[in-house]
């Protein structure tokens, strides 16, 4: 398997522990292994790991599922040895996760980084992500799906007592996806002008924003050279909101709105979220 390039592990191979530890023996002895990725329980990563890698993967796909997922990942030592050894080298980070502990991230340097995507139910983050985010001067791509349930809110990504980020901070970002974010949120301040593409999307657990909240939001956004804009709206759309965009906005190429369920009338069908192509 000199030339293999992509690695998928799938299962619970914690089970199996003599198995597990020779095969992740096996990945890491790979010199052309560039994308690796796992869909397993957190706890396979508890007790095993390998001692080094040939080559370091320039991709790392994590769903993980199962087990305390409170339990911070600088107890899993498999997880911890992992990202130590390829945070210096990786382009593209995906986490998933009933809820991701970003106390490990920000404590590490990822100077390569331009995609990180960070997914699951999360009930509350130790860390604001606007901490790890500093350690990531390349990135380029933001994707948080997070999928609140109703009784943990809307999750602030940047709070509002965090100190002013350096001038570098999300100078390269040029998209940025969030789910269910809240109106409060500072992240949405201190994005790179430079950004191109911006989608605001809600999951079935939360209410997306109202006309006059997301009017609120594309105020203060710094980015005004847009190209893709797609969003979540609930209640009336107004020919207001399109025309704020269309003079806000005047580089927009595309423009998705996805009409869901009104605050007050819950059974309302939502129109089309097809992008219109301007």
């Amino acid at each position: 398997m000199v030339s293999l390039t992509r690695f998928k592990v799938s299962g619970n191979p914690h089970r199996y522990a003599w198995a597990w530890a020779n095969l992740l023996s096996g990945i890491a002895s790979i010199p052309s292994l560039r994308s690796l990725e796992f869909v397993c329980s957190l706890w396979s990563f508890a007790p095993v790991y390998p001692s080094s890698f040939a080559s370091p993967p320039s991709r790392l796909v994590l769903h993980l599922h199962g087990g305390d997922f409170f339990t911070p990942f600088t107890e899993l030592a498999g997880l911890r040895h992992m990202f130590l050894r390829f945070s210096e080298r990786l382009e593209y980070l995906e986490l998933c996760g009933d809820s991701m502990q970003l106390d490990l991230l920000k404590t590490l340097n990822w100077p390569a980084l331009r995609e990180l995507v960070i997914c699951g139910h999360p009930i509350k983050l130790s860390v604001s992500l606007s901490k790890v985010l500093t350690m990531m001067p390349k990135l380029s791509v933001l994707d948080i799906r997070y999928q609140c349930k109703p009784e943990s809110g809307s999750l602030v990504l940047w709070p509002s007592t965090n100190e002013n980020p350096s001038d570098r901070f999300l100078s390269e970002l040029t998209s940025l996806t969030i789910t269910n974010p809240s109106i409060s949120d500072n992240i949405f301040k201190h994005i790179s002008p430079y950004l191109l593409s911006l989608s605001i999307h809600s999951s079935s657990y939360a209410m997306p924003f109202d006309r006059d909240e997301l009017l609120q939001l594309l105020r203060v956004l710094p980015a005004k050279n847009l190209t893709a804009l797609r969003l979540s709206v609930s209640g009336k759309i107004s020919a207001h909101l399109f025309t704020f965009i269309g003079s806000t906005f005047p580089c927009l190429e595309t423009l998705g709105i996805h009409r869901t369920n009104t605050r007050s009338q819950p059974a309302e069908t939502p129109v089309s979220d097809d992008p219109l192509t301007l």
